[in-house]
């Protein structure tokens, strides 16, 4: 026996479970154990980890293998909910009818020559969730102002503004690092705290909507956006605090609110997140 069998068993064990999970959930979807094996392994970030696929990627690779009754049954158990989420958003049958089936195509046809977003579930949450932040996302693209954030050296105040502690150190090295290690601490999150903070900052989705989606109370929304956020924040302060040798009161005067717009930064950086719950 080779030392890969090991890990290659244990591989074949979750595609097991999984397929035995999916056909339990979705007893009228029939998806040969081939092609799921096939398609769950291409899903498998990591298959040395201990977190199981959810059940809802047997139904996602059903309805994208074409798997016979896969997208009625898709339909009712997965769509039904999308017309009641983009309703927060527009209340006009014609705007949530739109949304709706520009939606569906794009989950399982794909548009202008993208493949289907069904493709990007990776099945580390359920299918649903996945299927309404989408839908959320889409009806607020419809309707929001256009935002445009421009960042320019001069959005840092003037040198001698700054605590005495940045003098020794050239304001613009100090923006340049602040904005990479935002980028690096922002991307290094869970895709969900990504998601989250990219519809609350860029989509401007409400904490209450946010909630229903992830079926939790808005307190509890709000607080996984503050925490995310301070979370993003703090890292950022301690890496510069570390290669700059800065005081706390020395990053506090240089990264205050009017000087580089948190939010502002988050959003540049989160226009391409990653959305999958």
């Amino acid at each position: 026996m080779s030392r890969d069998d090991g890990p290659e068993r244990d591989l074949e064990a979750v595609v097991a479970r999984a397929l035995a999970r999916g056909r339990e959930t979705w007893p009228t979807v029939d998806v040969d154990a081939a092609t799921f094996a096939t398609f769950l392994k291409e899903r498998l970030s990591d298959p040395s980890s201990d977190l199981e696929p959810h059940e809802d990627l047997y139904l996602a690779c059903a309805c994208l293998s074409g798997v016979a009754g896969a997208r009625e049954v898709f339909e009712e158990a997965i769509m039904r909910d999308v017309p009641t989420v983009v309703r927060r958003i527009s209340t006009e049958a014609d705007f949530i009818e739109d949304v709706v089936a520009d939606l569906r195509l794009s989950l399982l046809g794909g548009t202008d020559g993208r493949p289907p977003s069904l493709e990007s579930y990776r099945g580390r949450g359920p299918l649903r969730s996945f299927v309404l932040v989408l839908a959320m996302r889409r009806a607020v693209d419809r309707t929001r102002r256009k935002k445009e954030v421009v960042t320019e050296p001069d959005a840092l105040p003037d040198r001698g503004q700054l605590d005495p502690g940045i003098a020794r150190v050239d304001a613009a090295d100090l923006r340049i690092a602040f904005l990479e290690l935002l980028k690096e601490k922002l991307l290094a999150l869970p895709t969900r705290e990504r998601t989250i903070l990219r519809l609350h900052i860029i989509d401007e989705v409400p904490a209450e909507a946010i909630g229903k989606m992830y079926g939790v109370h808005r307190a509890t929304a709000t607080r996984w956006i503050a925490q995310a956020r301070e979370l993003v924040f703090t890292e950022t302060r301690d890496a510069m605090q570390a290669r700059f040798k800065l005081s706390p009161a020395t990053f506090a005067s240089f990264a205050r609110d009017d000087a580089l717009g948190l939010d502002a930064q988050l959003s540049t950086f989160l226009g391409g997140a990653e959305v999958d719950p």
